[in-house]
């Protein structure tokens, strides 16, 4: 399955409906200026095109397999979730004194559509 993010809609929501340059003013979202967010936006997207779309289809046909005990995924699911995971995409929008990165819930549920529609099922397994 191929997936292009839409970075441009995405942006255009949290800008004109979201209202999110005056969000990312306040001084708690002040790392949250247009360069971070379209880097993130972008970032996300990469991640969601590149790892978890081309997981989609195996992850519908084989699906997670119970044995001994245990589940498990198939191939690329392991290295797609610690991709998620090393690159800090779980950690955004929880605060800071609690490892997160601080950053508004608008632009945590964007990183997660782009997540979700790409593959689904990833976003909520833990390999």
């Amino acid at each position: 399955m191929t997936f292009e993010p839409p970075l441009t809609e995405q942006r255009f929501v949290l800008d004109h409906v979201a209202g999110f340059p005056a969000l990312a003013a306040h001084e708690q979202f002040s790392t949250a200026d247009a360069k971070m967010t379209d880097a993130i936006l972008e970032g996300a997207g990469a991640l969601a095109a590149g790892k978890w779309a081309p997981l989609n289809r195996l992850g519908d046909t084989v699906g997670a397999q119970w044995s001994d005990g245990s589940v498990a995924m198939p191939g690329g699911f392991h290295d797609a979730y610690h991709s998620y995971v090393n690159g800090g995409w779980g950690t955004l929008t929880a605060p800071h004194e609690f490892g997160g990165q601080g950053l508004p819930t608008a632009l945590g549920m964007a990183v997660s559509e782009s997540l979700g529609a790409a593959n689904l099922p990833s976003r909520f397994v833990r390999c």
